[in-house]
């Protein structure tokens, strides 16, 4: 089952639909391909465990993991 599937069977309401899948888009997928098992679990970490983010902002976390890389001997392009 999709999770757009799941979502049209409990609601009728676009916007809350729309509300529901903010997050698959984390998973690489819309609604209409993304499993609804796997929707369900990032749904439910989501709301039960809350969001966490890098210090900073993301791009503090690129930098940090390319220059680890770099003191290892990797070299970027």
């Amino acid at each position: 089952m999709t999770f757009q599937s799941l979502l049209d069977s409990f609601f009728k309401d676009k916007m809350l639909k729309s509300i529901f899948s903010a997050q698959a888009g984390y998973m690489g997928l819309p609604p209409k391909k993304l499993s609804a098992v796997s929707a369900v679990f990032l749904l439910r970490t989501y709301l039960i465990d809350g969001a966490y983010y890098p210090m900073g902002s993301s791009q503090v976390f690129s930098n940090t993991v390319a220059e680890a890389f770099k003191k290892y001997g990797g070299t970027l392009l």
